[in-house]
């Protein structure tokens, strides 16, 4: 921690450090103060937009840690504008709603996300949201969640899509 505090001392523009440094805050539980280094990296406007979009999503994931979790959807939801092909944030939105028991936006966030060209995902990402899928779909028909009645069969299809990108990832 030292190490990092000394270099924003002498330069306070070094971006990497503030992200750096917040690793190890939040690994201490110091969410608040990894928040604010989110900020600081946030603030320089890096010029990667997929750069950007992780600082939201990670900002995102720190507010949740703290429980300000509207905060943490407004950062879910920049960071999947400004890369929406970044599955590490749209399943953490999804997995968001059906935490705070929004089952229509889950599948919302994932048909979305799925829709797109799968070339817009790396690997193993797009398996990742059909998984997604399948499992949230799946437990809501099970459980009898409400607009989610007689989906077995869709069920089933999502389970032989995810497995078809499974196999074709293996293959590739």
């Amino acid at each position: 921690m030292a190490y990092y505090d000394k270099t924003l001392t002498s330069n306070p523009e070094m971006g990497w450090a503030y992200r750096d440094r917040s690793y190890l805050h939040r690994a201490d539980g110091h969410y608040d103060q990894a928040i604010q280094d989110y900020e600081k990296c946030i603030d320089m406007k890096p010029e990667m937009m997929t750069e950007l979009a992780q600082f939201y999503a990670y900002r995102g994931i720190l507010h949740a840690y703290s429980d300000r979790k509207l905060d943490m959807e407004k950062d879910l939801n920049k960071s999947i504008e400004l890369d929406p092909s970044s599955s590490f944030s749209l399943i953490a939105l999804s997995s968001h709603y059906a935490d705070t028991n929004r089952p229509q936006e889950v599948m919302q966030v994932l048909e979305n996300a799925i829709s797109q060209s799968a070339n817009a995902f790396a690997p193993g990402d797009m398996h990742r949201l059909l998984s997604a899928r399948h499992d949230y779909l799946a437990y809501y028909t099970a459980g009898n969640f409400p607009g989610f009645g007689g989906q077995t069969e869709k069920v089933k299809q999502y389970k032989q899509e995810m497995l078809m990108s499974s196999a074709n990832e293996r293959i590739a």
